[in-house]
């Protein structure tokens, strides 16, 4: 079975990290596609529409139309999913919540999507 395994995972190891050094060398790239796929998918959500990213093209344009924002920004959303409204900061439901301790906010609740 050990032999198995290593004639396995050799193989899909040697795939794994040549794939992540190929993608090291496209950060930026690979970073704007995957801003991009968030920001199309985001759109349909309140959170998205209030934030204009129907005019997101750019990494600046994100920059100028949503904020960097804190839990307490956030908490009226959370709770309105809470509640079990749909299409708030994500398509959808979460399909449940993470309960953490924050440091300044006490305990906050988030969204957990099977897209997170």
């Amino acid at each position: 079975m050990l032999k198995i395994r290593s004639t396995i995972s050799r193989p899909l190891s040697t795939y794994v990290s040549g794939s992540i050094h190929n993608d090291a060398g496209r950060a930026i790239e690979c970073q704007e596609k995957v801003l991009n796929g968030l920001i199309r998918k985001g759109r349909q959500c309140i959170y998205g529409k209030a934030h204009r990213f129907q005019e997101i093209q750019t990494y600046e344009d994100f920059r100028k139309h949503v904020p960097v924002v804190d839990y307490e920004d956030l908490r009226p959303l959370v709770e309105r999913i809470s509640t079990g409204e749909e299409n708030i900061l994500w398509p959808g439901l979460p399909i449940y919540f993470a309960k953490t301790s924050g440091t300044t906010s006490g305990t906050q609740y988030i969204p957990i999507t099977r897209d997170s």
